[in-house]
């Protein structure tokens, strides 16, 4: 991802923040203007924004960006026996998490992390029963504060 500005003084370091913290330095060109890159870290569902603090003058500017959930599951094509882990981003933090298949069977649950995220030890592993058939399925996230998300997995 890349962050632009303008409007800060000549050659000034110019401190960029995202909701958690420190995401990057920057130096202002001769016009005032900057650009900053960097990996997007995982924020939680909702608003979210980044800050550029000009350090000698204190110009401010501010981006603002809404994060949706995403689920993903690994492996997506499976069959009867084979293990799934559920992995989402985006989600409230510190969120009860229960992922389903088909909507109606929990599948297991998992609380967010403070990034909004079920990943690692926070992830939901599954075992595919033998009663699902053949074809497509559907994996749900469903969080205690009603944000959701979806993925599918494939038996073959």
């Amino acid at each position: 991802m890349t962050l632009t500005g303008s409007g800060f003084l000549a050659g000034e370091s110019v401190g960029i923040l995202d909701d958690f913290g420190p995401f990057s330095v920057a130096t202002a060109d001769g016009s005032g203007a900057v650009v900053a890159g960097g990996s997007v870290p995982p924020a939680p569902y909702g608003k979210n924004s980044f800050v550029a603090l000009g350090q000698t003058s204190g110009r401010r500017a501010v981006a603002r960006f809404f994060v949706t959930p995403r689920l993903f599951t690994v492996p997506s094509t499976v069959r009867v026996g084979s293990v799934v882990k559920v992995t989402g981003y985006g989600l409230n933090a510190h969120d009860l998490i229960d992922v389903y298949v088909d909507s109606f069977a929990l599948a297991g649950s998992s609380v967010s992390d403070s990034h909004g995220t079920m990943a690692g030890t926070n992830a939901v592993q599954f075992t595919v029963p033998a009663r699902l058939t053949p074809g497509n399925h559907v994996i749900s996230a469903l969080g205690s504060n009603g944000v959701s998300a979806q993925a599918s997995i494939t038996v073959e």
